[in-house]
């Protein structure tokens, strides 16, 4: 009996514009936590690490005979 448009205890029920709206819903929050977030964290360094390495070994510019100049 608490549809829309019908009366609770000899009050109308209030309804929103913005609880009508299709789009107007939580989102959905996926966090990363524990052992997953230690892994992502892991794999993200390694990841780094490894762009650097590729770049290290193609186009030098820290390990160079003549790094100041």
């Amino acid at each position: 009996m608490s549809g829309s448009g019908e009366k609770m205890m000899g009050a109308r029920k209030i309804t929103l514009g913005t609880d009508q709206d299709p789009y107007n819903k939580e989102e959905l929050v996926n966090t990363l936590k524990g052992r997953e977030l230690g892994l992502f964290v892991v794999f993200y360094i390694c990841a780094v690490l490894f762009i650097v390495m590729t770049f290290e070994f193609f186009k030098p510019i820290f390990f160079t005979n003549n790094y100041p100049n």
